[in-house]
Formats: C-alpha cells, structure tokens, sequence
C-alpha cells in the first residue's frame, strides 16, 4: 500500500461516511476512490482538491495528503527531485535583479561585450590602478575567518580591471552571493573561470537531487555575470573526497591562491605569483578536456543550432512565461516577420524552418508550461518573448488568434499538453526559457525579459540525469496541484480569442 492510499483510507474512516456517500458529496467518481484505495489507478489532483474540500480536512492534514500524493505521482526517489526543482526556480523568480533594469544593449554590443570579457580584457576606459593589500598569508581556521579571507581576496583582486580567476571550489551562497554582489558593482569587471564536478547519476536519487542543487547557483551566476562566468563539468565520485590532500579546493588569482578544505572551515592563503600561475593553468588544462556549461551567443544562428542540438524527435517539453507556439511557425511565417536587414537571413529562414519542423513532426509529447501572464502578454501584445526584439518583431493581431485558436484546440483535443501554472505552487522566471530532454540535457536560454535581451546568455547542461528529472518534472505536471486544471486554461483561451476576435472586426 502506498502512502496515499494509506493516508486517504485513514482519512475516510475518520469520516465516518461510506464511499459512495463522499463520492457524490465531493463530485469524485466512486470507483475512482475505490481504485485509488487499491493503488489501482491513480486520482487526478483536481479530485484530490475535491475531497480535501468535502472531507474539510484542516492545513496539516492537507500538506500530508498533497504530500503523500506527490510522493505517489513522482515515486520516492523523484520526489526528493521535484523539491529541488520547484526551489531552484522559486529562487529565479525572485532575483529581480536579472529582468530589464534599463537600456538593452544591440546584440552587437552584447557580443562584443561577451568577447571581451571571454578574454578577460578591460572594459572601456579602465585605468591601471594601485593593486590593493592581499589577506595575510598562513593558515585561516573557523568558517568566519574563511569567509572572511576568501571576501577580502575576492575584493582584492577583482578591484583591479581585468582580472581572471580560477576557482575549484563547492559553491554555497556565501560564496555565491559574494561573486554576484562585485558583479553588481558596476566599477568592476572580472572574469570567472570553475570547474563544477557532477556525481554521475547513476549512483542513486541522492547523486541526481546534488547535480540538480548545483543549479541553484550555476544559473544565476551565468545571469549575473553578463558573460564573464564560465563553466565546465565533468564527474568525478564525490567531489574532493579522494586522495588525502587536506585542502583540496582553490581560489586562484593573478598574485596568490586561497587553497580550501571540503566543509569550508580550513583555509591557506599563499601569496605567490608564480604557484598561481600553476593553478591557472592546471584549471586552463582540465577545462579543455570538459563540456562548457554555458555560452553567452547573441548570434541567432548558433542559438537555433542549440536547440537542435537539444531536442530529440521523441517530445519536446519546455517550461517559459509564454507558451511555447513554436509548432505552428510555418516558413510563410519566417519570411515575413524576419526583419529584411537580418545577416544571413537566407541561412536563418532555413535554420528556423528546420527547427520548427523538428517541433511539427514530433513522434511524442509536446508539453509547454506557462503563465497567466505570459499567455496574456501573448495576446495583448504580440511580442514572442523567446526570440530577440531586434530580429523579430510583434505579430499582428490576426497572427495571434490563429496562434491562441489552433494551441487552443490542440490542448483540447490532447495533441498538445499546455498548462497554466498556479503561482502559488510553480515560479516560472519569466527571463528564462527551459528546455528538457532525457537525452541531451536541459537547456536554459534568455528571453526578451532578461536584462539583455533574448539569447545573451545559455545555460546547457548536458548531463541526461539532470535532463531526465526536467523532463519528468515537465511532463507530470499536468497531474500535479502545480497547474491549474485544463477547463480553467482552455477558459483563459476562449476570452483571449474573443478579445482579439472582437478588437479585429471593431477595427474593420
């Protein structure tokens, strides 16, 4: 007997009522309940709602029995996944900081921008300044002294324009939260190089829920850093956990290097110039032989060239404020919104034909999730969030109401798998587009509200336990209390049409 079923048994008993009386109390088919009670068939959330509703139960018993359902829908072990995931983009949604604050820049200025600190050049204007006092060298003991001595290294170095650093290291929000506060500071420009070590998943539900965390500070730092952080994986069996270096992790710097233990409680500063170089290049070395993790292209095509490299023929589930139309762009319809200046426009009608071909002929699911908010931008504004501004414009009204009526009808009739997510249990950042395949990985792209616009900054993770989880976690989400039910999104669809039906012939 599962815990669900366990539970909602306990929870009947302590009713007192029959079956078949909660059953048309609650608008629950009885046979459902009697299946359910089984482990015959599993309830739809809606009918879960239905009887916590009928039953009254109290918030704690509500809690366990979403609990104990999630735990049914998912399994044990990807439950524990789902956690993270629903944490990870919780925390996205809430940095604020990547949306638009200001100005965006040309995507010519984004690429030359990204080349120059992939060089680790200095920004333009930057003068030669007094380099300022290291940490003393020696041993550091205790977290807070090496915190400390880690801050004042960071400060240290990247107050001087152009510095590179190398880093090993476990990431922690300390940590994190340092990097990305000298990001903000707008008189710094510093690069970061790391090596990230995955545990490789098949050593169990623990190893994956790990290499998931990583992306709670992957993700923003790649955001924050506006094409200054880079990032390569590779596995290894539990990171700095062979071998009896006590102190195995290191900051390198241009003029010393902060060598760190595994729990972040034993530091050694070494100010020397020479033994940092050493360290330099060994991160240099081994990242050649690693998989980037991320790339900051504004470059149309090699974007499109991504997500063909990333989406199998077999389903395509993506995760975006918007949902994800891409299914109904024909060629007719590159042609005319491709704006005539684009470089190499010939070669990007054809590279987004065969893109969103691959998206038409799918011998599997077409899952999108998306918002409230994003539909009715859709709807009210044309703007398609997931494609540079300066390349695509908005669509016209009529191209959207063929869009919103041909996604509605097939979410209707089950071609397309499209939900709304209830915000209260699923943050979707609205500057990010996610892509999942269980067998190239996930795939985080920019949207128009990101702070620099579509496609400067992609996040790829090849690494199918990672891509698996996402895509899972995509395609049960229909079933879950995350999302509202489908008559509530195919409802929102039928204003939006009307809405646009009646703006076009009252403009006629």
């Amino acid at each position: 007997m599962s815990q669900f079923s366990t539970y909602l048994k306990l929870l009947l008993d302590e009713c007192g009522e029959p079956v078949a009386r909660v059953a048309r109390g609650a608008g629950v088919e009885r046979t459902s309940i009697h299946k359910a009670l089984k482990d015959e068939r599993t309830l739809p959330y809606t009918a879960v709602r239905s009887l916590a509703r009928y039953l009254q139960l109290d918030l704690v018993q509500t809690r366990e029995l979403n609990r104990c359902y999630e735990m049914l829908l998912y399994g044990d072990d990807a439950y524990g996944e789902q956690r993270v995931i629903l944490d990870l983009l919780l925390n996205l949604s809430r940095l604020e900081s990547m949306a638009g604050r200001g100005a965006t820049p040309s995507a010519a200025a984004r690429a030359a921008g990204s080349a120059a600190t992939a060089s680790g050049a200095a920004g333009p204007g930057a003068r030669p300044q007094e380099p300022a006092p290291l940490p003393a060298s020696g041993v550091v003991s205790g977290a807070p002294a090496v915190h400390e001595a880690l801050r004042a290294m960071l400060r240290a170095e990247t107050a001087q324009p152009g510095t590179v650093l190398y880093l090993y290291a476990p990431l922690d929000d300390t940590l994190v939260d340092e990097v990305m506060a000298l990001w903000g500071d707008e008189r710094r420009d510093f690069t970061l190089h790391q090596l990230v070590a995955f545990v490789p998943d098949r050593q169990g539900s623990e190893a994956r829920r790990r290499n998931l965390g990583l992306l709670k500070w992957l993700l923003p730092l790649s955001l924050a850093s506006r094409g200054r952080y880079f990032a390569h994986g590779f596995f290894e069996g539990e990171p700095g956990s062979v071998g009896v270096d006590p102190l195995p992790f290191f900051l390198a710097t241009p003029r010393a290097v902060l060598r760190l233990d595994q729990r972040g409680t034993l530091a050694h500063v070494v100010a020397d110039e020479a033994l940092a170089r050493v360290y330099r290049d060994r991160v240099e070395a081994t990242a050649a032989l690693c998989p980037p993790l991320n790339s900051y292209t504004s470059e149309p095509a090699a974007v499109l060239d991504s997500y063909m490299d990333g989406t199998g023929t077999d389903g395509y589930f993506t995760i975006m404020s918007q949902p994800c139309p891409g299914r109904y762009y024909t060629r007719e319809l590159v042609e005319r919104y491709l704006v005539p200046d684009a470089p190499h426009r010939a070669e990007l009608v054809e590279l987004c034909d065969r893109r969103f071909g691959r998206l038409r002929e799918l011998s599997g699911p077409y899952c999108t999730i998306f918002t409230e908010e994003g539909l009715r931008a859709l709807a009210h504004t044309g703007v398609l969030a997931d494609l540079p501004a300066d390349m695509v414009p908005p669509i016209d009204v009529d191209t959207r109401l063929a869009f919103l009526s041909a996604l509605r009808a097939d979410i209707a009739a089950d071609v397309v798998t499209g939900c709304m997510a209830d915000p209260g249990e699923l943050s979707i950042p609205p500057y990010l587009t996610f892509t999942a395949d269980a067998a190239y990985g996930l795939h985080v792209y920019a949207t128009q509200w990101f702070e620099g616009g579509a496609y400067v900054c992609n996040v790829h993770i090849a690494e199918p336990g990672i891509g698996r989880a996402f895509r899972d976690f995509i395609q049960l989400l229909p079933m879950s209390r995350c999302v509202y039910a489908k008559e509530r999104t195919l409802a929102m669809f039928d204003e939006l049409i009307a809405e646009l039906a009646a703006g076009g012939a009252a403009s006629q």
